[in-house]
């Protein structure tokens, strides 16, 4: 089998693969616990081949979804990766930031704090946001899919040296 032919194989069965991966990605994103943005800023790439390597891409569109990094890591005061804190939220279109909220105690005082509305909403310049827990979705799809993936690239390269070599060659697994 000429390498063409292995190097095709190889695009067929690392397709198979990422796109393993992306279903997995996907039907675990379908749950209510995430934004159905981040499930539609997701997708895969057509499989390249890169000096000798074969590369399987799942892409997630940040500036579709920009939350997702913060559902697979956490933010904020709860952030695995980076800096921890709580970041300043202010209104992009308007005067203030408005919430229904029902606090222990009211924070008359606060410099961020600017009244409650007729409706008992209660009015901010800003908001000192704590961030979001991770909810991980990517670690635990390749976790999931990890053996499944390996045996069908373990697979492919069985198949492909047995066609290289000839049958007179016994792979031992």
């Amino acid at each position: 089998m000429p390498i063409n032919n292995i190097q095709a194989d190889m695009i067929k069965a690392m397709t198979k693969a990422t796109d393993i991966l992306y279903q997995e990605m996907i039907q675990r994103l379908a749950s209510p616990d995430y934004p159905n943005e981040i499930a539609e800023a997701t997708k895969t790439l057509p499989v390249k081949v890169d000096g000798g390597r074969v590369i399987g891409t799942i892409e997630i569109d940040l500036n579709k979804a920009e939350m997702a990094l913060a559902f697979e890591l956490g933010s904020g005061i709860h952030a695995e990766k980076g800096p921890r804190g709580t970041y300043k939220i202010q209104p992009k279109d308007a005067q203030a930031l408005a919430f229904r909220w029902n606090p222990q105690q009211e924070p008359w005082g606060s410099p961020k704090f600017i009244g409650k509305t007729p409706d008992g909403r209660y009015l901010f310049r800003w908001v000192d946001h704590p961030g979001i827990k991770a909810r991980p979705y990517i670690q635990p799809s390749i976790e999931a899919k990890a053996q499944e993936i390996t045996q069908l690239l373990g697979n492919f390269w069985v198949t492909s040296l047995s066609k290289q070599l000839g049958p007179e060659v016994e792979v031992i697994r």
